[in-house]
């Protein structure tokens, strides 16, 4: 999370909530990594960003064994989700890869906060993906242990960040914020 502002981590089970300060409003973050024993890293996010607090981007980052030479991004793609034994969803998502860096991005469509998807996430036990990468078909298994408690306190960081920001400016002291006039 490098060139974030970091406030407001809390555990919740296996997820984390987080708020972020981008430089250019804040996001929500609701988030789970999972290590293997090869060193592995996979990280799934749900996030909501200030001004629309009602939506989720879901995104999933994985290392990778070998670090990219160039910038690539892709078209649509399709996989699968499934939590539980909840009736499988065919997803859409993309992917890109900065040069230099170690990992690897998919991003899905934003969904508004009372989908059928995020409902499942918050109720479920494990979210399974499949992904088809270079002609290759990869599995990624993730807990959802504490996902609900982590998306409520993300959801209620995504609009006290906005309200926080206008309390901050509308108590701003008279003299020592004189820049703040009306």
């Amino acid at each position: 999370m490098a060139g974030h502002g970091v406030t407001g981590e809390k555990s919740h089970g296996d997820w984390r909530s987080v708020l972020l300060d981008t430089g250019n409003g804040h996001l929500a973050r609701a988030m789970t990594v999972r290590s293997t024993v090869s060193g592995e890293i996979s990280t799934m996010y749900l996030d909501s960003v200030e001004g629309d607090c009602d939506s989720v981007l879901m995104s999933v980052n994985f290392s990778l064994s070998r670090v990219p030479e160039t910038d690539i991004e892709t078209p649509v793609l399709f996989g699968k989700f499934r939590i539980d034994g909840n009736p499988v969803h065919d997803i859409n998502y993309g992917y890109e890869m900065e040069r230099g860096q170690d990992f690897i991005k998919l991003s899905f469509p934003k969904r508004p906060r009372n989908d059928a998807i995020i409902d499942e996430i918050t109720n479920g036990t494990t979210a399974r993906f499949q992904f088809k990468i270079n002609g290759g078909t990869l599995y990624y298994e993730f807990s959802l242990n504490g996902s609900s408690g982590a998306l409520n306190r993300a959801a209620r960081l995504c609009s006290g960040a906005l309200q926080a920001d206008e309390l901050y400016i509308k108590q701003a002291v008279p003299g020592i914020d004189s820049y703040f006039r009306d």
